[in-house]
């Protein structure tokens, strides 16, 4: 496009190059700024993107500001897709994505559990392996239980008053049954005797003087009280489950059972169901079983009175002369008939009545363990306080020793 002829600019009042005005009236200034719009659009019409342009007379062939020549004759890049449509790919990547996490965490969760299950079972074996390992191997100490019979014997001949009968019929049987490295059925013991003869003392000293003993006690009243349990039998299951669960090979396994005259027939039973199961256990442990009971306590001191009567001494009896009561009351309804008849109870071990003679030494001893000198004053006050029968010849002890202990304290 040819430009227009300087009079006709001049005519138009458009500005010349040099920036001057060639009619500076305010009519024309407002003629010419609307003129130049015009004509400025009407130049810069080839451009049509809208951008601004360095200069309003800019031809057609001129590129927008920030291309080059190279620019200007290569294609466009293609569109950016809408936003809409970018957060819709993000949101299905991020499911996409969780998705496989979530599969990742599952196959990590199976195979944490299957190592978990195959740990277990491998320790299972090893456990089952050590242990019949262990079986197979011998303590020291379970093939030679080594003991020395005199400590025991100078503990209760020291210790135990008035009782000849019963120490040397249990050390005797004790000796013999652990000197035997063969036999491993359990010895029974049955002590009978008046209340305060030394029953429950006498069992404490064996269980102190035998090397490498456990004890298990139970008192029948208190261990097994419950009425409603000897209706249903659970009295007779638990002894046999704690006896059999308590029986070590590498000690020897001691059982003191007191009052067992107060016993039902269902816990009896139950004793008598244990005592057939370990003489037929092949495991090789040494048991001692022993019974505590008042049964044929009246029988004895009978017997013992007589023999007094007749001017006997105590000592002099034997224990042939005693068998006999209690062969006698096996025959009855006794509470060791059962265990009698199945030949479960290896010796009955009598316990005299004690006499004066000996609650005056039980009294001295109780001093003694105080730190007190026993006067003869003092013992024949305090053995003053017992009481003592029969009426017409007050000569035993109505409670043995069992109470000389109170009567001490209460006269210091």
């Amino acid at each position: 496009m040819s430009e227009l002829s300087t009079p006709k600019r001049k005519q138009l009042g458009i500005v010349s190059r040099d920036n001057s005005t060639l009619n500076e009236s305010p009519s024309s200034k407002y003629v010419l700024s609307r003129r130049q719009t015009t004509l400025d659009q009407f130049l810069c019409k080839p451009i049509k993107r809208r951008e601004r342009c360095d200069s309003p007379c800019r031809g057609p062939s001129a590129h927008p500001p920030g291309r080059n020549l190279t620019q200007a004759y290569t294609p466009r890049s293609k569109k950016t897709r809408p936003k809409t449509v970018i957060k819709e790919h993000e949101t299905v990547n991020a499911v996409r994505s969780t998705s496989r996490q979530a599969k990742d965490v599952a196959i990590e969760s199976n195979n944490f559990c299957l190592k978990r299950r195959l740990c277990f079972f491998l320790i299972l074996v090893l456990s089952m392996i050590i242990i019949g390992v262990l079986r197979q191997v011998t303590h020291p100490s379970c093939g030679h239980l080594t003991m020395n019979f005199t400590v025991l014997e100078l503990a209760l001949k020291e210790k135990v008053f008035g009782q000849h009968l019963a120490v040397n019929i249990s050390l005797s049987r004790i000796k013999s049954y652990l000197e035997d490295t063969e036999t491993f059925q359990p010895l029974v013991l049955s002590f009978h005797g008046w209340t305060g003869g030394g029953k429950n003392y006498m069992s404490s000293i064996i269980a102190e003087n035998i090397p490498n003993v456990r004890q298990h006690k139970f008192i029948i009243p208190l261990h097994f009280p419950n009425p409603s349990n000897m209706k249903n039998n659970m009295y007779q299951h638990q002894i046999t489950e704690w006896m059999k669960s308590n029986i070590s090979n590498c000690a020897i396994n001691l059982f003191i059972i007191d009052e067992m005259d107060k016993a039902n027939p269902g816990l009896i039973l139950g004793m008598q169901e244990t005592l057939e199961e370990l003489r037929d256990l092949k495991a090789k442990a040494k048991t001692i079983v022993i019974f505590l009971s008042n049964s044929q306590g009246k029988a004895i001191n009978l017997f013992i009175l007589d023999a007094l009567r007749e001017g006997r001494l105590r000592e002099d009896i034997t224990y042939s002369e005693l068998s006999y009561l209690f062969e006698s009351a096996a025959e009855t309804n006794m509470w060791f008939h059962a265990l009698h008849k199945k030949g479960l109870i290896d010796a009955y071990v009598p316990f005299l009545p004690l006499e004066k003679t000996h609650v005056k030494r039980c009294i001295e001893r109780d001093l003694k363990e105080k730190g007190y000198a026993p006067s003869e004053k003092l013992v024949q006050y305090i053995s003053e306080q017992m009481f003592y029968f029969p009426e017409e010849l007050p000569i035993f002890s109505k409670s043995g020793c069992k109470r000389v202990n109170t009567k001490v304290d209460l006269s210091l």
